[in-house]
């Protein structure tokens, strides 16, 4: 034998290596377990075995509950309370509940305006005869472009015959601090707009003397007589509270006060819930095309603004620029039975 096969007879074989490398690591580990299973033999051994088993078991479903708790994005909940020394004055919109001045107009007129005002605003039930005669007339006198919110507009109540007496606070106000607005009741007046020459207004003491305080005159002399008063039985002025920068709602949340009455209407405070959006929550703000400020109805009528610039190629509600508005028969013929699906 050579000297080359005396030399590689003594060399350590690579299993004998990695078992002394093994055994290093398992004795000097600040793994206190792996090292008592290698230094035991027999029951110590299993018993030492055992308990590093479960500990190991235990470590890893402890990182898979944190991993798992991590991807479900806890959110901690922060109250803060704040203490202002002045509130934003909500926005008052305010309109008379006869939707036209009649005396303006001829009863047979009034009669078929009011038609296309229960289809058109009040979504209420009209019969496809009494329509079709509403349209042929005001086609047959204003032409096929007609609009009834142009109609509104023209034969509204003006809010400086309205105004009889109007104070906020200490201060005396009038028709100048109103902006004209059209809503589901026809032309209506908005009291702190934030619109214009109107700046917004901020409350700094609470009770009635403090608020907006109006004395109004209906006009009742205006209002049909019969046998037409039967379509506006109501006698009034409807109001509705709402944020400066949402569109108000008259049908579902306006306040009646008939005439001859006091109403007052207290808000005992504003409460403003900003829940969060993915991934922590199903909330969020949704941002519209044509308005600024989120509300249930700005989205619904940027909604039926789309299904009118879409499907009919008109603008509802003046929303969208650059389109003309929706005459009735635009309403009648595609815009209404578009949003009746």
């Amino acid at each position: 034998m050579d000297a080359k096969e005396k030399h590689s007879a003594y060399k350590p074989s690579t299993d004998t290596i990695s078992y002394q490398l093994e055994e290093t690591f398992a004795t000097s580990t600040s793994c206190h377990g792996i090292g008592h299973v290698v230094e035991n033999v027999g029951s110590r051994r299993t018993m030492w075995f055992t308990i590093t088993f479960i500990a190991t078991l235990a470590c890893l479903c402890q990182c898979g509950i944190i991993v798992y708790d991590a991807f479900l994005f806890p959110t901690r909940i922060n109250i803060k309370l704040h203490y202002n020394s002045e509130a934003l004055f909500p926005s008052v919109t305010i309109c008379n509940t006869n939707l036209i001045a009649s005396i303006a107009i001829a009863d047979t007129e009034y009669k078929k305006a009011l038609v296309f005002y229960r289809y058109y605003y009040s979504k209420d039930n009209t019969t496809h005869r009494e329509l079709q005669e509403a349209e042929d007339y005001f086609i047959n006198k204003y032409g096929r472009n007609f609009s009834l919110e142009d109609y509104v507009i023209k034969y509204r109540f003006r809010i400086e015959d309205m105004i009889v007496s109007c104070r906020w606070g200490e201060e005396t106000c009038g028709p100048d601090n109103f902006t004209q607005v059209v809503t589901d009741y026809g032309t209506c007046y908005t009291f702190n707009s934030g619109r214009g020459n109107n700046r917004l207004l901020y409350q700094r003491a609470s009770g009635a003397f403090h608020g907006l305080k109006l004395i109004i005159d209906i006009q009742q002399y205006f209002y049909p007589t019969y046998p037409i008063s039967f379509l506006t039985p109501d006698a009034g002025i409807r109001l509705s509270i709402h944020y400066y920068n949402e569109i108000p709602n008259m049908d579902s949340r306006g306040v009646f006060v008939p005439p001859g009455s006091h109403g007052y209407v207290a808000i005992t405070g504003t409460h403003k819930l900003s829940s969060l959006g993915p991934p922590w929550g199903r909330c969020g703000q949704k941002n519209l095309k044509y308005f600024r400020y989120y509300s249930r109805s700005a989205c619904r009528r940027e909604y039926e603004a789309d299904i009118a610039a879409n499907k009919c190629n008109c603008s509802y509600h003046r929303v969208i620029g650059g389109k003309l508005t929706c005459s009735a028969k635009d309403i009648i013929d595609c815009v209404a039975p578009q949003l009746g699906k």
